[in-house]
């Protein structure tokens, strides 16, 4: 059963992330500073690393709130994928395909747990994510250049902070 999900994760990564994103040949050359870059990468990378252990802990996580938890972090990190995903196009800045390899490490790590202790790893894994995502988007607003990536890091600061607030109540609980 580990092996099917871990094979469905994977499968999941190819499809939705492909070979990659890039700048099409009329994508406008905006005037972003490295900061803008940096968020818009990290934010990007973040998303998927939080779509692909979503999914991994809507379908295996043993608490109720991990499970309800991961279908939402699927539903919501995609749209925040795409919404950064538009930006980026609009700033000319390119997207990696897949999750940084400390994101990658950590999801796949924690895939390969089961029961309660897959829960437990998943949550404390999660409150890291969001911490660091909620990190990035105050630096963004204070050192970025670009009006489109700091409007967005600002509107999706709500969102992040709700999930932690979920992960934090799961802990308690699960």
């Amino acid at each position: 059963m580990r092996l099917n999900r871990m094979l469905t994760v994977s499968a999941l990564v190819a499809v939705m992330f492909g070979p990659g994103m890039s700048a099409p040949a009329g994508a406008r050359a905006a005037v972003v500073n490295q900061q803008d870059r940096v968020f818009l990468v990290a934010s990007h990378q973040g998303d998927m690393a939080e779509i692909l252990s979503g999914a991994d802990a809507a379908a295996a996580g043993m608490c109720p709130q991990v499970r309800q938890l991961g279908s939402m972090l699927v539903a919501d990190h995609t749209r925040l994928y795409q919404q950064g995903a538009a930006v980026a196009d609009d700033q000319a800045v390119l997207l990696p395909p897949v999750p940084d390899p400390e994101q990658t490490g950590l999801v796949t790590e924690t895939a390969r747990r089961q029961g309660a202790d897959f829960d437990r790893t998943w949550l404390r894994m999660q409150e890291d994510f969001h911490l660091q995502t909620l990190q990035a988007g105050a630096q963004e607003a204070a050192a970025g250049s670009s009006p489109r990536v700091t409007a967005l890091a600002r509107a999706t600061a709500p969102v992040i902070d709700h999930h932690l607030t979920l992960v934090r109540q799961a802990m308690s609980r699960c």
